[in-house]
């Protein structure tokens, strides 16, 4: 229906945003990494997918990257897989480090979700791994270095979410586990 919507934020919640768009509000749902980058008053563009089920109201679903919404439309197009269990996915980490997990058989990592138990991340994987294409040799060892320094630091003390937002703030310059390692704690001891 509508590719992308661009307005100002007239309201936040924890689930959604109303978009203003020329004396229209739109109601769209977003994740919640989403949710915690935007303010209200700023001028976004949201990527949006319009998902209609029957005997329910009409619910748009918005992203700030296309690549989460190409991730959320593979997603529900899995059977037992809906726009919430979907969005709380693309909640838990980049799209690249999904599409990562999903490539390497990792259901642990996707587990991690309520409304997604064993089963269910092992049929995503089944579903959507031959989809993705990947370069492995680059992607494995970044990914596999993430999940160490998420480790490494939440057993610092520092909270899983603030890891996640500090890797994706390391210069990609920075290459190998030990200087992605020093760059997150860089980055994290700024913030306190």
């Amino acid at each position: 229906m509508f590719y992308h919507l661009s307005g100002k934020i007239e309201e936040k919640t924890k689930d959604f945003v109303i978009l203003e768009k020329d004396g229209y509000g739109f109601k769209i749902f977003l994740c919640q990494k989403d949710i915690s980058e935007i303010q209200e008053g700023s001028e976004i563009r949201l990527y949006t997918f319009f998902y209609e089920k029957e005997n329910q109201f009409l619910k748009i679903y918005g992203f700030l990257k296309k690549i989460d919404l190409s991730l959320f439309e593979m997603l529900i197009s899995i059977s037992g897989i809906g726009p919430k269990a979907a969005l709380s996915l693309i909640g838990l980490s980049s799209a690249e480090e999904i599409f990562s997990a999903i490539s390497q058989g990792k259901s642990e990592f996707l587990s991690r979700i309520s409304g997604i138990g064993k089963k269910r991340a092992q049929k995503i994987i089944l579903e959507l791994k031959d989809k993705i294409i990947t370069n492995r040799e680059k992607e494995s060892p970044v990914f596999e270095e993430n999940l160490e320094i998420i480790e490494a630091l939440h057993s610092l003390g520092f909270p899983k979410s603030k890891v996640k937002d500090a890797l994706n703030k390391i210069p990609s310059s920075a290459e190998g586990l030990e200087n992605r390692l020093k760059e997150a704690l860089k980055i994290l001891s700024q913030k306190k």
